[in-house]
């Protein structure tokens, strides 16, 4: 009997570490989260606000629209793009932080890469975004992720691997959180 209960309030104590643990993660990405949906809303409102004040002046839009999203995010502190990987990694299951422990020859030009992959940005606007003339730069850049991943040449491609792992982590987070309730 004795036994029985020690039993019990080892796994009792062991669960509740566990929850203390996954509360505070789920404090923390709240708040990172709550942080980039508030971005996302400033810079609506401003757009908003620009293309209603700027009637015959498309030039202003453009030029608020490449603030956010062009401009270098080391720069501008409105820029949108500096928030992408830390949506990415709340969006699915930390993968930009997983790649950034399993992968640590990425740099953070190739993650925020990985980043507007798994979000599934198109070619054409990664292309755009990065002043990629050549649709072949683009591709390098993608070949030089995919030999720092060690990803064999044939065998998928680095979008379908990124999806393939957010789906493997979101598994892995799942059966976590069954098996401690």
């Amino acid at each position: 009997m004795a036994l029985l209960c020690a039993l019990t309030i080892f796994f009792r104590s062991r669960n509740r570490r566990h929850l203390k643990r996954e509360l505070a993660n789920a404090r923390q990405v709240s708040q990172q989260s709550i942080r980039a949906v508030e971005t996302v809303i400033d810079m609506m409102r401003d757009l908003m606000d620009t293309a209603a004040i700027c009637g015959d002046n498309p030039h202003l839009l453009q030029r608020k629209i490449r603030m956010y999203l062009f401009i270098d995010p080391k720069e501008s502190p409105k820029s949108i793009i500096r928030k992408i990987p830390e949506i990415a990694d709340f969006m699915h299951g930390g993968i930009i932080s997983y790649l950034r422990t399993e992968y640590p020859l990425l740099r953070d030009e190739e993650l925020f890469i990985c980043s507007l992959l798994v979000l599934r940005f198109p070619a054409h606007a990664l292309q755009l975004l990065f002043n990629y003339s050549n649709p072949g730069s683009y591709y390098n850049k993608k070949c030089r992720i995919r030999q720092k991943m060690r990803l064999p040449k044939d065998e998928t491609s680095l979008e379908h691997y990124l999806e393939a792992l957010c789906e493997k982590i979101e598994r892995r987070s799942y059966a976590e959180r069954r098996k401690y309730h």
